[in-house]
């Protein structure tokens, strides 16, 4: 018979204060918590979400402030962060939007707090789009690209100024030569008559 994996986990209701014996006694605790439900429901409250699969996060996973916002969406596959993510302030707004791919941060990601924008390529972060950087980059090393060789005009000076356009070469009648030239006779015509000096 096949044994099923399970995890189970259980839930004590306690003060927050932990389960040792007079716990409430130690600095910075309210004793009157003990008799608050508030502080129970205060501690009873979600503080992140998610599925696992055979101990790797995957789905969607949030978090929440101690507030009740949201706080945090990621996307998780395998154990690794991979899709959107979303970081938002106590009020619920949006602070940090960008995307993971394989656990790096890829993309463009938008920090609204601080009104900046980063491209990320692999996880190296760029103040400018990456194919931005490398035109500069190949205009300053020389290179040119593949669109400008292609397109790239010849140099004047290597082409004969007396030639005429390409339509005009190939669209303009070409004159016959004014010189008289011997007609030579056809293939066939020279062929019979070896023929016939041979059998002479």
């Amino acid at each position: 018979m096949e044994k099923r994996k399970e995890m189970q986990l259980a839930l004590q209701m306690v003060s927050g204060y932990g389960a040792e014996f007079s716990a409430w006694r130690m600095p910075g605790t309210d004793p009157a918590a003990y008799t608050n439900t508030d502080s129970y429901v205060e501690r009873a409250k979600l503080a992140e979400k998610g599925k696992f699969n055979y101990g790797l996060k995957v789905g969607l996973w949030r978090k929440w402030h101690p507030n009740g916002n949201l706080k945090e969406e990621v996307h998780w596959r395998s154990g690794k962060k991979n899709g959107h993510y979303r970081l938002y302030d106590l009020t619920g707004k949006p602070q940090v939007v960008g995307q993971y791919r394989s656990g790096t941060r890829n993309g463009v990601w938008i920090n609204v707090h601080e009104s900046d924008t980063t491209w990320y390529r692999k996880g190296i972060p760029y103040k400018e789009h990456p194919r931005v950087i490398k035109k500069r980059l190949d205009s300053i090393n020389g290179k040119e690209s593949i669109f400008k060789k292609i397109f790239r005009k010849k140099d004047s000076t290597a082409i004969d100024a007396n030639r005429k356009p390409f339509f005009k070469r190939v669209f303009t009648k070409q004159e016959m030569p004014t010189t008289t030239s011997v007609k030579k006779p056809s293939l066939l015509r020279r062929i019979f008559k070896k023929k016939n000096d041979t059998v002479n």
